[in-house]
């Protein structure tokens, strides 16, 4: 079943999508500028995490441009590389594959969506509350920054969390 992200009707009617399930930002919201671009990126931001929590595959990969890059920015080694870039939309697919396939529950808490100023860009901080697939919790601290087009697609993802709260949850993954 793939669930498709849907915009106000204001934030469609004055241009429609763009691309086939791409929303675009409306006529209107261009003109404003600014502030309604800025509450477009924080709808955009939400829908994407609630996607996330729903571990639908489907409208996530409608989300995303086929360039898309998802980098966990902060390493298990201490170096400045990261350890983990997900270049593509079928690399960003399969890491998402995989996450859900360790979690049975996903679920951001306590979060705070931040937009730069202008839109396109976004911030969040957030708890997670866990369940792996063997029942175990996973409680790490999530910030992520999303940079999207103007039609809403992301463009990349840059995930920061606390490798060791994974480490501890996951002992036997390579990376620990």
């Amino acid at each position: 079943m793939a669930a498709t992200f849907s915009l106000t009707a204001a934030a469609t009617a004055d241009t429609g999508p763009s691309d086939p399930g791409m929303p675009a930002m409306s006529q209107a919201a261009q003109a404003l500028g600014g502030k309604a671009s800025e509450r477009l990126t924080e709808r955009w931001t939400r829908q994407y995490l609630d996607a996330l929590e729903r571990q639908d595959l489907a409208a996530l990969g409608d989300r995303m441009r086929a360039d898309v890059t998802v980098t966990q920015p902060i390493t298990f080694s201490g170096n400045q590389e990261p350890d983990a870039v997900f270049e593509g939309k079928e690399a960003v697919t399969g890491y998402l594959t995989g996450l859900f396939g360790m979690m049975e529950t996903i679920d951001f808490v306590d979060e705070q969506i931040t937009v730069a100023a202008g839109g396109g860009s976004s911030f969040v901080q957030a708890n997670g509350d866990f369940t792996t697939r063997e029942g175990d919790a996973y409680r790490n601290v999530y910030v992520l920054h999303f940079t999207f087009d103007r039609h809403g697609s992301v463009v990349a993802v840059n995930e920061y969390a606390n490798p060791l709260t994974y480490c501890q949850t996951f002992p036997e993954a390579a990376v620990c």
